[in-house]
């Protein structure tokens, strides 16, 4: 190769790194930018209604007719046999109870810790939602 040619392939071979670093550099900012804090849109819907300091409780409620009636959206108070657990509680999503596990519905409601520990004590009791006009 004569030398012009090859004092020329120097000089362009360092290019193609060049443009690689600048590509990775721009690509590590871009997603720096973007990711900055976690997606709203990656959380399962039920779990985007949730406001600071509120957990996501299930509750196994008596009656599996509570699903006919109980959407989304709606506020419920809880009810074991001893007391009131919790009043007012947002309603995240309703599980339709299966034949097998008898007469038994599933919800998920938004609760603070201190009433989702309340509702956890009760786990063994039945408990009765009960629908708030609200």
């Amino acid at each position: 190769m004569s030398l012009a040619l090859n004092k020329l392939l120097l000089r362009l071979g360092r290019w193609p790194r060049r443009i690689a670093v600048l590509v990775c550099v721009l690509l590590a900012a871009s997603s720096a930018i973007s990711s900055s804090g976690p997606a709203q849109s990656s959380r399962p819907s039920a779990l985007r209604q949730l406001k600071a300091g509120q957990v996501a409780v299930p509750v196994n409620v008596a009656s599996g007719g509570v699903a006919g009636v109980l959407k989304a959206g709606q506020h419920v108070g809880l009810l074991s046999a001893h007391s009131m657990l919790a009043d007012h509680l947002l309603v995240l999503q309703v599980a339709v109870a299966s034949p097998e596990a008898g007469d038994t519905t599933s919800i998920l409601v938004a609760a603070d810790r201190p009433t989702a520990l309340r509702i956890a004590k009760s786990s063994g009791q039945s408990v009765l939602a009960v629908l708030d006009k609200s």
